[in-house]
């Protein structure tokens, strides 16, 4: 992957968790809004594992870019396993748990991001 392509996906799974921390209302979502919510949530978290699985593997290591090496697998690994995101289950009802994890996942995404956007080395 190069620079831009990085900075793309960080930006796309940033953007789809604000859509789902954009439907909650006092760290709940509305009974309405569930079903949406659950959709983009299962989403998120296919994109986050199967990523997260990609880049687990040895021979990946070998064929990532110096920017994907650098940027991308440790904002992928930390949006996986640091966050809380895996454990939380897709057709639970939205509660805290779910956004503290969403928070997490726009936060470390965004830091991986503004560290590659600043780095100015690739």
């Amino acid at each position: 992957m190069t620079e831009a392509e990085v900075l793309q996906e960080l930006d796309a799974i940033r953007d789809e968790s604000d859509r789902i921390l954009d439907l909650f209302e006092k760290h709940c979502v509305p009974h309405a809004k569930v079903p949406e919510a659950r959709e983009l949530f299962r989403t998120l978290k296919e994109k986050l594992e199967a990523e997260y699985k990609r880049m687990a593997t040895v021979k990946c290591d070998v064929a990532l870019s110096e920017v994907e090496a650098h940027f991308h697998k440790p904002a992928i690994e930390d949006a996986w396993a640091n966050t809380g995101i895996s454990s939380v289950r897709r057709n639970s009802r939205p509660d805290h748990r779910w956004h503290d994890a969403l928070w997490s996942v726009r936060d470390y995404v965004a830091h991986w991001s503004s560290d590659l956007r600043s780095s100015g080395k690739f």
